[in-house]
């Protein structure tokens, strides 16, 4: 199962990841909200499958257990908080000044993480560390 969680201020967005569309482009269907207190709840126009909601659980479980945050944690977390935050929050103004900015660190990131992939696969292939 693909399943995507955007993390916020209190609890996280579970998302269905659909790649099997006429664009083929990854879409992003939201199918259930997770409080803080580890309660799920469906959303009503794609409600998560059974299977789905185990997997949801299972998260939650999962974050509950998950003490200390890495780095990466607190870097997906902040990642996920600026997404919350333009979904919900952010004005029309700040829209506009703030998203050239996160879309040129976004860029930047995708191209470091792409870069340093293709040196651990390299390094993999060719049994170096």
């Amino acid at each position: 199962m693909k399943l995507y969680f955007r993390k916020r201020k209190q609890g996280a967005f579970a998302f269905r990841l659909d790649v099997e569309n006429r664009q083929r482009r990854l879409e992003m269907v939201h199918i259930a909200t997770i409080n803080d207190d580890g309660e799920i709840i469906p959303q009503s126009i794609a409600a998560p499958t059974e299977a789905e909601f185990k997997e949801i659980e299972s998260w939650v479980a999962e974050q509950a257990e998950h003490f200390p945050e890495t780095e990466a944690d607190r870097a997906i977390r902040d990642i996920n908080l600026i997404a919350h935050w333009i979904t919900t929050e952010a004005g029309d103004d700040e829209i506009l000044t703030s998203s050239d900015p996160i879309l040129l660190a976004m860029h930047d990131l995708r191209q470091v993480i792409v870069r340093r992939l293709s040196l651990v696969g390299s390094k993999q292939s060719t049994g170096t560390d």
